[in-house]
């Protein structure tokens, strides 16, 4: 039985960050097996997961943006198809 739960957002989120599962475990400390169950909707995530696998994943996502401002404000340009 599945349970409803944000796992989907979460895969969304992990994603869009360019992390791999293992990856945000690495960094949250969080164990494989919870967040693949989570996302597959079988369990939930306790609240202290949920707010280390969330400064993760905002933590990669300010980084990746303070790098494209930084070479948009140094006027350089990033090749077509890169």
């Amino acid at each position: 039985m599945q349970v409803k739960n944000g796992g989907k957002e979460l895969k969304r989120l992990r994603q869009l960050a360019g992390l791999s599962q293992s990856e945000l475990c690495k960094l949250s400390g969080i164990a494989r097996s919870r967040v693949s169950s989570f996302e597959c909707g079988y369990c939930e995530l306790t609240d202290g997961e949920t707010v280390r696998a969330d400064r993760v994943i905002r933590g990669v996502l300010a980084d990746r943006y303070r790098g494209l401002r930084s070479v948009v404000e140094a006027g350089l340009t990033v090749p077509r198809g890169a």
